[in-house]
């Protein structure tokens, strides 16, 4: 691969490489055995970004988020503060909410029509009297799950005993940090859907050996051939493409390309003034 990649321990000397290598074989892609183990292993252990916080304003606003099997709501409860909990009444099993997000004043089963309060604790049960025993608070209420928040970004787990959001993050947080997301606001979703394993995704937006061929309009405004990768514990990793510039396998251009010419023009300068000499 043309890119360079580093590896950073984090900061209690955990490693971000083993000397052990997998051998990447088919079944790491195909094999429903070892899509459980990562549900096991990963998905249920793992800090998991759920939404944004801008979308959690007021009380009983929520959002639904989705991965595999399970469904766990993040809602704002009547004191402001965030609660997660499974998307399952603890009557039947029923899935309480359908929508992705939205507002509610209480939320109710709408099998059975059980009630709960917005921090998932059971209030209202309909003949309740003919239940023996009857239905507790205790025993009825919705599964929590852990929430946490940073930058502005909602994050689940759905382990109790696992490390804490600030641990997992780690390096991340670090770097991340500057960039001030909880002062950004999104205007827009874009969603893909493919019919591929997670992982194959990952691996192309950690490998920029692609780019000069299958997205050669790039190299009129990155570098691709000298991205840097970095990688951390816990499964972490960076790209950094320098931007703004010409690939370097080509000469120098005698015009501004087309995509930095909107950029000079923000500085006030004209994209003409710069033939012949584009550095």
């Amino acid at each position: 691969m043309a890119q360079k990649t580093v590896a950073e321990s984090a900061a209690d000397g955990s490693a971000a490489r083993t000397d052990e290598r997998a051998r990447l074989d088919k079944q790491r892609y195909t094999c429903r055995n070892f899509a459980d183990r990562e549900t096991e292993h990963i998905w249920s252990r793992a800090w998991l970004f759920a939404g944004l916080l801008a979308d959690l304003a007021d009380p009983g606003d929520y959002l639904v988020y989705e991965l595999g099997a399970e469904s766990i709501v993040v809602m704002r409860d009547q004191a402001g503060q965030l609660q997660a909990f499974y998307n399952v009444c603890q009557h039947r099993g029923n899935r309480i909410f359908s929508n992705e997000a939205g507002w509610v004043q209480q939320i109710t089963c709408p099998y059975h029509g059980w009630q709960y309060d917005l921090q998932g604790q059971l209030a209202v049960v309909p003949d309740a009297d003919r239940f023996c025993p009857t239905p507790d608070v205790n025993s009825h209420s919705l599964k929590s799950v852990r929430v946490d928040t940073w930058a502005g970004l909602v994050w689940i787990n759905m382990d109790p005993a696992g490390i804490s959001l600030a641990e997992f993050l780690g390096p991340v947080s670090d770097n991340l940090t500057p960039y001030h997301f909880e002062n950004m606001r999104l205007v827009q979703h874009q969603t893909v859907a493919l019919d591929a394993n997670w992982k194959t995704v990952r691996d192309n937006f950690l490998e920029q050996y692609h780019v000069d061929f299958i997205h050669p309009q790039h190299a009129g405004f990155v570098d691709c051939c000298n991205s840097e990768n970095t990688l951390w514990p816990l499964g972490h990793s960076a790209t950094r493409v320098e931007g703004l510039v010409t690939n370097s396998r080509y000469p120098v251009p005698k015009e501004v390309p087309a995509p930095l010419q909107p950029f000079i023009s923000g500085l006030g300068l004209s994209p003409e003034d710069f033939q012949g000499r584009v550095h």
